[in-house]
């Protein structure tokens, strides 16, 4: 049985992963000059972060926690519900709600949470884990 299967029969649905991060100035600042998208929103005295720096951290949870390393991510359904502001504490919350033996595939809802527990971005993730020779 191949690592990647190993991995794959591992994960049950209901399992979960987290992150919390602190939005910074130096976020938002490097997200500008690697996107290019210097909105006045993004610069502004108050700024609204960017949404995709916000959902950016959904590829951290599901790159290094679940399912973790080698896994591709197929595709995101997502939705920005309220703007998030430097300062801002996020907590990317993932969980496996579904899971596709057939095909070695796992449905993850991924969403996100601002400091005062308010979901700030909604959505649902398909991702698979690669095998090691597909990924080198």
């Amino acid at each position: 049985m191949g690592e990647n299967m190993k991995i794959f029969k591992s994960i049950n649905v209901g399992d979960k992963a987290e992150l919390t991060h602190k939005i910074t100035k130096r976020d938002i600042e490097k997200f500008i000059d690697l996107s290019g998208d210097n909105n006045k929103l993004h610069i502004s005295k108050n700024p609204i972060v960017h949404g995709m720096l916000v959902a950016s951290f959904i590829s951290t949870v599901i790159g290094t926690k679940l399912p973790g390393n080698g896994t591709l991510w197929l595709s995101q359904d997502i939705e920005f519900l309220l703007p998030v502001r430097m300062g801002d504490v996020i907590t990317v919350k993932v969980e496996v709600t579904g899971k596709y033996n057939n095909i070695q595939v796992l449905k993850l809802s991924t969403d996100i949470f601002n400091q005062f527990n308010k979901r700030v971005i909604r959505g649902i993730a398909k991702v698979k884990i690669l095998a090691l020779e597909e990924i080198i």
